[in-house]
């Protein structure tokens, strides 16, 4: 598509008349409008308006009725949303490797804030099921996690493995598990961002497929840290992780958005006042305060990362 001997080219995207195949289609378009053009996502939606197509929406990955319309226009809103916060580059992107890590006999796993949150399927304690097929276990992760800089390994379903073999290994472990395919209690939300709040590094997230639960509390981060739309964030992370956030979650990350959003503005206002007390705090008061200037450092560089 950006081959300079077809720059003077017309370039034709055929599809069918399939509902699936032309929405699909109209991503793709959409997608390289954003990516190669520079359009935003409003801008390439406007191509398809002369069309007079009414693209299917997708949906969930659960079986059954879908209550929750996932449109092109969310998944071009999501997309243009993570390059602006610099989560995808189409230079420097390396497709071999997410591709080779995606594959469930290679760990079954997706960055969604690349550095920050990376999403995965429940290790196991076998390295083969009932059928032979190879399974990954905390010890094919452990050299991974530390090669991708993961300081936390947070499990949102039911006990599969000894997760003694990640904290031997360096890794912090935070168990929080939930029913699947539900809305998580305010208790797991409260300790999951608290965590992810107090960690500098990368946090490895999963449920038992990591599609559901993980993308649920990685998207109440995305809300209150970035003010990440709930729609546009339900596109984004199916294009990261095709299948994530299921039935219900989807309401209700788009029911919570509003008080994501307000808990993210406070949030803001008290990075902005600790700051603030840091910077006039004589230096001999900030020895006696030691244990606490530790935690307020580690709040300032986390918000200096993520910009």
């Amino acid at each position: 598509m950006i081959n300079k001997e077809y720059k003077k080219h017309k370039i034709y995207h055929y599809t069918s008349t399939d509902k699936e195949k032309q929405a699909n289609a109209a991503f793709l378009m959409g997608a390289f409008m954003i990516i190669v053009l520079g359009y935003n996502a409003g801008k390439a939606l406007e191509v398809f308006k002369e069309s007079g197509i009414s693209f299917k929406p997708f949906r969930d990955a659960i079986m059954g009725e879908s209550t929750y319309k996932c449109t092109i226009k969310d998944c071009l809103e999501g997309l243009y949303c993570g390059i602006q916060l610099g989560w995808y580059n189409y230079d420097t992107f390396d497709r071999k490797t997410y591709e080779k890590l995606e594959k469930v006999e290679n760990g079954d796993m997706n960055w969604i804030i690349p550095g920050k949150f990376l999403a995965f399927a429940s290790p196991s304690n076998n390295k083969y099921d009932e059928d032979g097929k190879r399974q990954y276990t905390p010890e094919d992760y452990n050299p991974i996690f530390k090669k991708f800089g993961i300081d936390l390994v947070v499990r949102l379903s039911e006990k599969e493995y000894d997760e003694t073999i990640f904290t031997d290994n360096g890794f912090e472990h935070l168990d929080i598990p939930f029913v699947s395919c539900s809305i998580p209690p305010q208790d797991v939300i409260s300790k999951f961002l608290e965590r992810a709040e107090d960690t500098s590094g990368g946090i490895a997230v999963h449920c038992k497929s990591g599609l559901g639960r993980t993308g649920t509390l990685i998207g109440l981060y995305c809300m209150k840290h970035y003010g990440f739309p709930a729609a546009a964030f339900i596109g984004w992370i199916r294009i990261c992780r095709p299948g994530s956030v299921v039935g219900p979650q989807q309401h209700y990350l788009n029911e919570i958005e509003e008080d994501m959003m307000t808990q993210g503005d406070s949030l803001n206002k008290k990075k902005e006042l600790i700051s603030e007390m840091v910077d006039t705090i004589p230096d001999e008061k900030k020895l006696l305060m030691a244990p606490r200037m530790k935690r307020i450092k580690r709040i300032r560089d986390r918000d200096q990362v993520e910009g």
